[in-house]
């Protein structure tokens, strides 16, 4: 289940209420604060200095919320990296959003509307902001701010009176959505996850080798680690060493990212480069399912959303970093 918001935001009726009324003004002259445009079943603010959002209505009283704070949205720093569509209902407009997620421009927070409230993807609980309560507007206030300024610049009583009759309008008809999408019908089947960067890759590919099994490796007799590596078994990528009275242990792990190893976030763990050059001297027999991370495009394709997924433990805030 998708957590709720943590900052209420107002109704998708009255958030379209009042950018589109913006839009209409401005379209009569530049306005103060935010510009806003309307295309069909999609409203978007035009603000991208500081970021953008975006509301689109969807059939059945619904709607998608989408944008990014550029200063805010925490979100877009996190590795693996956030996928905000995780446990998305069937009916969010998939055809649509995915698209916008995997475009030019990051995203930093993704909200559905249903049943009277906002819900969203599972955040850790360490997460800080995703800029939707500092980027969306909470109320009216660029309407009012508006309407300041043109009593302000000395314009005529009449036209003020006018916008605010059209403003009072845009709120009533607001409640009858002109355009909406067509709601979907589930979640696309592989679906991924845009991935930016090295650090996104490493800490994927981390989350994949805790997942992945031990395989055994046969090695020959007094334990002789060159000859082991003569035969296309590979190195060790990670062993432990404890000493003591009792003697030395040695735990060693050729292909899993043991429990008790623990970096940075997964980034320090996993580090591509390092283990692809590793991969390409083992037999075949010995590479590990994993390895195909290292061989596709992410950059290109985004990552399996099963690998970017915000575990119990990472919300529980009790994620060791």
């Amino acid at each position: 289940m998708a957590d709720r918001p943590a900052a209420e935001l107002p109704a998708p009726e009255e958030l379209w209420a009042h950018a589109a009324t913006l839009t209409r003004w401005s379209a009569e002259h530049p306005l103060p604060v935010h510009n806003y445009r309307v295309e069909g079943a999609v409203l978007r603010s035009e603000d991208v200095g500081n970021g953008w959002w975006a509301l689109t209505r969807v059939a059945g009283g619904r709607a998608g919320l989408y944008g990014i704070d550029n200063d805010y949205s925490d979100t877009v720093g996190c590795s693996p990296p956030m996928d905000l569509l995780a446990g998305g209902p069937a009916w969010l407009p998939w055809d649509h959003l995915t698209p916008v997620v995997h475009g030019e421009e990051a995203i930093g927070f993704v909200l559905w509307w249903a049943d009277g409230v906002w819900r969203r993807a599972p955040y850790p609980a360490a997460l800080g902001d995703d800029g939707a309560s500092t980027m969306v507007p909470a109320d009216d206030g660029e309407v009012r701010e508006v309407l300041a300024a043109l009593r302000a610049d000395g314009t005529a009583a009449a036209e003020v009176q006018r916008k605010e009759a059209q403003a009072a309008r845009a709120v009533r008809e607001a409640a009858a959505p002109p355009v909406e999408l067509p709601a979907g019908r589930g979640e696309p089947a592989g679906r991924r996850v845009p991935c930016w960067l090295p650090e996104h890759l490493a800490a994927a590919l981390a989350v994949a080798m805790r997942a992945s099994a031990e395989s055994a490796r046969a090695l020959p007799a007094g334990d002789d680690v060159a000859a082991a590596e003569g035969v296309g078994a590979g190195r060790w990528l990670y062993v432990r060493v404890s000493v003591t009275d009792d003697g030395v242990g040695v735990e060693r792990a050729y292909d899993q990212l043991p429990g008790w190893r623990r970096g940075t976030a997964g980034i320090s763990d996993a580090w591509p480069e390092t283990v692809r050059r590793e991969m390409t001297q083992r037999a075949p027999r010995h590479r590990h399912s994993w390895v195909g991370l290292l061989e596709e495009d992410v950059f290109r394709t985004g990552l399996p959303a099963e690998l970017c997924a915000v575990t119990e433990e990472e919300r529980a805030g009790a994620a060791r970093r």
